[in-house]
């Protein structure tokens, strides 16, 4: 009796696969990074940094598949305004991002846009213009030759310590601001570099799901943003796999939304998704804990990443969990519209 396989149910096939071996892999900055770093540090200069990425190391570091520091000058060690006489873990762990940065992703951030750091509800402000040659961080210049840079773990040279308090001033639009989102089309589209790029950072589900759903988008014409939950988040959204593109398209939308865009919206603005029948709420408040803005959507998630990763033709911005699909009786708190059709049980 001969057997019929859809070319669908292949590619479902191999993207299940693809999810079996994604999950239960873990990794981590290795002794041996930290150790080749430590040495480069200690003979580049930063004797300082370089001892103390030796002591804290496990601590700091052990959990983390990648990470990007920023490293103050031995000057800067010595200064008499730590009363203790050497910075405190607090401000130490300011200047480690749980995130790997090539300079280019840095300078492709927008103004105002936020870059998590080590030190719990605390994290860096961009101060520099998108495309910029040099990188502001917080006011201070980044040096863009990496001391240190493996691919996992880079370590960039700056001026003197980030001031975690730091603020900044952006003027939100007095007036409605709409986006202009085209709506789902298929081609034959690639978007190779932005899906090894959410790989390098912790996002390996959803790029599996770019892989396989944006091979359809065409030509590369289609401009879109994603806004992608983590890893960890997208582990309880897996259920049929009949319902996984689903899934997915419910984090697409038709347009081009740097982090700059999406804060200067008016509170609730709404987008429409490539799930038809979701849509996407954008509620943005003054965060006075990481001093700058943080925008929720669907007031369920927040974006804690902003553009992760940025081209000419896609953005995509890191959420801190998944969004869930509503019940009817959610809709009125939620705001926003929610076809009965679309509605996906996990």
């Amino acid at each position: 009796m001969a057997i019929h396989i859809s070319m669908a149910s292949i590619s479902f096939l191999l993207l299940f696969l693809t999810f079996s071996l994604l999950l239960p892999l873990s990794s981590s900055i290795s002794e041996e990074t930290i150790k080749n770093a430590a040495e480069i540090l200690s003979n580049s200069g930063f004797h300082s940094m370089s001892l103390t990425l030796s002591l804290l190391s496990q601590s700091l570091l052990s959990s983390l598949p990648s990470s990007t520091l920023f490293t103050p000058s031995d000057s800067s060690f010595s200064l008499s305004s730590f009363t203790s006489g050497q910075p405190s873990l607090s401000l130490l762990q300011f200047h480690f991002c749980p995130r790997f940065y090539s300079f280019a992703d840095l300078q492709s951030l927008s103004y105002a846009s936020k870059i998590p750091t080590l030190l719990f509800n605390n994290g860096l402000i961009i101060t520099s213009s998108t495309f910029d040659d040099d990188v502001f961080i917080n006011g201070v210049k980044i040096n863009g030759s990496p001391v240190y840079d493996d691919g996992f773990f880079v370590i960039y040279e700056i001026d003197q310590f980030f001031t975690p308090n730091f603020t900044i001033e952006f003027t939100l639009s007095p007036t409605p601001i709409t986006p202009q989102c085209s709506n789902f089309t298929r081609g034959n589209g690639s978007y190779l570099e932005a899906s090894q790029a959410l790989r390098s950072k912790g996002y390996s589900l959803m790029a599996a799901f770019l892989d396989l759903q944006l091979t359809e988008f065409g030509d590369n014409k289609q401009i879109i943003t994603i806004f992608s939950p983590n890893d960890a988040a997208m582990k309880g959204q897996l259920g049929n796999y009949s319902e996984w593109g689903s899934v997915f398209l419910r984090y697409i939308v038709g347009c081009e939304l740097n982090w700059a865009d999406l804060i200067g919206f008016n509170d609730g603005i709404v987008l429409n998704t490539f799930l038809e029948g979701f849509q996407i709420n954008v509620s943005r408040s003054i965060d006075e804990i990481n001093s700058g803005f943080s925008l929720m959507i669907n007031r369920q998630v927040w974006v804690e990443f902003p553009e992760l990763y940025r081209n000419d033709k896609i953005v995509v911005h890191g959420l801190s969990g998944a969004l869930v699909m509503a019940e009817k009786f959610d809709e009125e708190r939620l705001g926003v519209a929610y076809s009965p059709v679309d509605h996906v049980e996990f």
